[in-house]
């Protein structure tokens, strides 16, 4: 579903574009004017009862690879940015190669500038999630790419620069440097993108952890107790401790330490009974 919303996509866009005069003039052009996020058209003017081009849809259809999972996709990013990428030979010096960085750039921007306003509150949140999300793993391939190409990051890349001819070097020595690539820089910047989505999805439970188990104070004592006062003490060890397990990823059953919470509100209970009994 989301691989044929992807094609559609790109199919309605190529054809709006080959309607217009300007790809007539690109055509004649020694360099790329579309390449910009601004020919990007967002809502596209199409004709009633129009239909997608079938042969150029089939045609774009083994184009479109859906990667799914943090890990796999940061490293496809990262592996894109770095130019080592289905890529014959590793090319570090070839400012071909580099204006991917460009492209990945713009993505980034594009990500959180058009990011779509939402009109209800938790459309909103969703909406800023995504552009986090987004902007994490754009970060991360930027990262890549710039360490893959960086001689204090890699370098052997002193090595294959002194004996290239151009932008190409000796296969031997260009497949030894990107080995060095991956290790060096596309890796670190996989853990450093997986640990902050980590990080990230730990922050959200976190804070809705605690805006469940304030709520459920506040209704149980009907607003008369709040966990900063000094008789939740124990309240507020017990929701560290669930805190620590959130921020290590681990599952913490909410229903079960509501209970411990109820228990502990109702020994406040009786214990400020018989203070007032004592009076």
């Amino acid at each position: 579903m989301v691989q044929q919303s992807i094609l559609e996509t790109i199919v309605q866009q190529i054809h709006y574009h080959q309607s217009r005069w300007s790809f007539r003039i690109q055509k004649k052009l020694p360099f790329n004017v579309f390449d910009r996020p601004s020919r990007i058209c967002n809502e596209i003017p199409l004709p009633k009862q129009s239909k997608i081009d079938s042969h150029l849809l089939n045609a774009l259809y083994d184009e479109i690879h859906i990667t799914e999972g943090v890990k796999d996709v940061s490293e496809r990013l990262c592996l894109i940015a770095a130019g080592l990428l289905d890529r014959p030979i590793f090319r570090p010096f070839s400012s071909r190669d580099t204006h991917v960085m460009h492209q990945i750039k713009q993505s980034s921007i594009c990500s959180v500038t058009s990011a779509p306003k939402a009109v209800h509150v938790d459309e909103n949140t969703a909406a800023n999630d995504s552009t986090k999300y987004c902007k994490i793993l754009f970060d991360a391939a930027l990262q890549s790419g710039k360490g893959a190409r960086s001689f204090k990051v890699v370098p052997i890349l002193h090595e294959l620069r002194d004996a290239s001819h151009g932008a190409n070097g000796p296969p031997d020595l260009s497949a030894r440097a990107a080995d060095s690539a991956i290790h060096l820089a596309v890796r670190p910047a996989v853990d450093v993108c997986v640990s902050k989505f980590k990080a990230f999805q730990a922050t959200q439970s976190i804070v809705g952890f605690r805006q469940v188990v304030e709520s459920f104070v506040q209704n149980i004592t009907g607003g008369k107790i709040h966990l900063e006062n000094r008789s939740c003490a124990n309240i507020r060890r017990l929701l560290h401790s669930a805190t620590m397990e959130l921020r290590e990823g681990n599952h913490v059953d909410i229903d079960a330490f509501l209970e411990e919470v109820a228990s502990e509100l109702s020994m406040l209970s009786v214990s400020e009974n018989d203070e007032q009994k004592q009076i």
